[in-house]
């Protein structure tokens, strides 16, 4: 399994942990995709990878821009909105706090903003950036190094 598909399993098994919705997706596409699936979602829509070669083995690190949509309110006040972006924000905690339990990867920053977007596939949320550390979990260079 390489990291990168250990990564997306782990982000679908903490949403699925939260009972809520995850797609990794394009902006465009989720807008579509959130017309029927409504809030509260998380969406991965950026990643950036470099790789660092240590010894025998990569050592992966990613960039991964997410955004947690909590409500699709129409016409929200002010308090709405604000009460939504704390939900969002505690979802994000949550979700980030799944991610730092498990042993593979390590969570080395991540960062928050506030999200309102009037539309159907976003709302009031929270984007989310997570920059995280993982080694090679492919057998690859296992096979290349030790030949």
């Amino acid at each position: 399994m390489s990291s990168k598909t250990y990564l997306k399993d782990l982000f679908q098994k903490s949403a699925d942990s939260l009972k809520i919705p995850y797609i990794k997706t394009t902006p465009k596409r989720l807008q579509h995709w959130g017309e029927k699936n409504k809030p509260p979602f998380i969406a991965l829509l950026t990643v950036d990878q470099s790789a660092v070669k240590i010894r025998n083995n990569n050592l992966f690190t990613f960039t991964l821009g997410f955004v947690c949509a909590y409500d699709s309110l129409k016409d929200p006040t002010n308090e709405q909105i604000q009460a939504a972006q704390d939900k969002s924000i505690l979802i994000v905690e949550e979700f980030i706090g799944l991610i730092e339990d498990d042993p593979k990867p390590r969570v080395t920053s991540s960062s928050f903003e506030e999200a309102y977007r009037e539309g159907v596939y976003l709302g009031v949320g929270t984007r989310f950036t997570i920059t995280l550390v993982i080694g090679d979990l492919s057998d690859r260079c296992k096979k290349r190094c030790n030949g």
